[in-house]
């Protein structure tokens, strides 16, 4: 007998980063295995995205949310549990804190950190009262809960308590081959390509840590580019300010978001990637660095640190210096040396999407029989 699971990827946005790149990755793996583990996995989306959906995952899809964001998440607490329960579904899967009311079946909830709780500051006011309230509810109501790393896990057993339907599955990562006649020069111009660059990928948010990174960049006296990728987040308008001024001739520059493939080739020819960020669920970028055999300076006691064993600089994330020195080290030594980009690349491969494809239909399961 099929078991009916719905996953919940209505709010994927077009430029999939984070939690969207997550659900799309995961829901694609799983839905090839689904078969043989006895479930049959249905995307929940938004009103006319079902095609796109579709093209990413190979899953079937369901367009039963709407797709403005609080009409979304209103509907999703006053009436999809109700709908779910009308398409005799067995387990819904939440995949960014929040679940719906109303439902019969079991609900399966990813908390991806725990920092709207223990550090509002970090994020938007509407979204820290929201979330905050979604991540507690789950936490009392959800019969099985999915974090990205031991290290959430451990901050919300920390704030929740004990729970033995709860589940550490880790990310995997996915590369793209750029084309032979790819020219990263057009991207970060031929200065940036002759001198070396440093890369950081991520949202441009408060957490992220770019401040620091900026200031140990130029603490450091190093020769090499800084090239910040990635989506302008929120409450960074002084600091975009500061760069927009600075001169044509700047070794600082900012792109923005790019597409996975100019990703691709910037992590494989950048001399370093910098992900020293103050706290992650995961810490995706820093996974996708190794894989691009990237050497990477990151945050010790992190979820970073669970997977970043090789071919990496640990750093404590508040001290400038500390990052200046490993960017030194980077500029005058490398930490290519010991063949740690091979390395670095051979640790990336025991996080796949298909483990995690499989993790979460054995999780399902679990919670089923539980």
């Amino acid at each position: 007998m099929t078991e009916a699971v719905s996953v919940d990827l209505s709010a994927v946005p077009p430029r999939i980063t984070g939690a969207g790149r997550y659900g799309v990755e995961f829901v694609a793996a799983a839905q090839r295995f689904a078969g043989n583990h006895g479930f049959g996995i249905t995307a929940l989306v938004a009103s006319g995205d079902s095609s796109r959906i579709k093209s990413l995952t190979g899953a079937s899809t369901r367009e039963l949310v709407p797709r403005n964001r609080v009409a979304r998440l209103a509907y999703e607490k006053a009436f999809l549990g109700r709908v779910l329960r009308k398409e005799g579904f067995a387990l819904h899967h939440g995949i960014h804190y929040t679940m719906p009311r109303g439902f019969d079946g079991k609900v399966v909830v990813t908390v991806h950190d725990t920092t709207l709780i223990e550090h509002p500051e970090w994020h938007e006011r509407s979204k820290v009262a929201f979330f905050s309230r979604e991540i507690s509810y789950a936490a009392r109501h959800a019969d099985g809960i999915i974090f990205p790393s031991q290290f959430v896990e451990d901050r919300f057993r920390t704030l929740f308590g004990q729970n033995q339907f709860f589940q550490v599955i880790p990310h995997g990562v996915r590369t793209f081959t750029p084309p032979d006649d790819f020219d990263i020069t057009a991207v970060i111009g031929a200065n940036a390509v002759d001198a070396g660059y440093l890369l950081y990928c991520g949202t441009i948010e408060p957490r992220k840590n770019l401040e620091r990174i900026v200031e140990a960049y130029l603490q450091s006296g190093s020769e090499l580019y800084l090239i910040l990728v990635g989506l302008k987040g929120w409450n960074m308008g002084d600091f975009m300010v500061r760069f927009a001024s600075m001169d044509s001739n700047s070794k600082v520059k900012v792109l923005g978001f790019v597409d996975d493939v100019t990703l691709a080739a910037l992590y494989q020819n950048a001399k370093c990637t910098l992900y020293p960020s103050l706290e992650e669920g995961f810490g995706l970028p820093g996974l996708e660095a190794l894989a691009y055999g990237s050497p990477l300076i990151t945050s010790r006691d992190s979820a970073m640190a669970e997977y970043a064993v090789h071919g990496v600089a640990l750093v404590d994330p508040k001290s400038v210096s500390e990052i200046a020195d490993a960017i030194s080290n980077v500029s005058n030594y490398g930490i290519q040396q010991g063949n740690y980009k091979v390395i670095g690349k051979e640790q990336s491969l025991l996080y796949t999407w298909e483990r995690s494809g499989i993790a979460h239909l054995d999780f399902y399961r679990r919670v089923l029989e539980g």
